[in-house]
């Protein structure tokens, strides 16, 4: 990953860059993304905050300013359910102060995760 930011951004790129960036070179312009996983089954508006908060602090530097004012920074979540993935594009896309694309890939296993398993054993016959 961090090959693709030197390559796609070298104003970007340096060592130590923190880990959850990826570059998405499918479309006409490079887009630089930031990789979150909902690993507490988070509810969709802290979600949402916590996407505001991480726009504006790539905001204070000049570079990340560049990219997302040319539509090229864009954050996508991980979450466990189709629903919760959809209901996050829907409110990233409708949201009137969203400058950035926040989109949002479903990963069933991360609920196997999050939700323990049952403390009490099954009862078998014969123990």
């Amino acid at each position: 990953m961090k090959q693709e930011v030197k390559r796609y951004f070298p104003n970007l790129f340096r060592k130590g860059l923190p880990a959850g960036y990826y570059v998405d070179a499918n479309g006409e312009k490079p887009v630089l993304g930031m990789l979150r996983v909902d690993v507490q089954l988070t509810p969709i508006r802290r979600i949402w905050q916590r996407s505001v908060a991480l726009t504006e602090k790539h905001r204070t530097q000049t570079e990340f300013r560049k990219l997302i004012a040319s539509k090229q920074f864009e954050i996508t979540w991980l979450v466990p359910t189709d629903s919760k993935a959809n209901t996050i594009r829907r409110v990233g896309f409708t949201n009137q102060h969203a400058s950035y694309p926040v989109n949002a890939d479903t990963i069933p296993f991360l609920l196997d995760q999050l939700i323990p398993p049952p403390k009490t054993l099954p009862d078998v016959a014969g123990l």
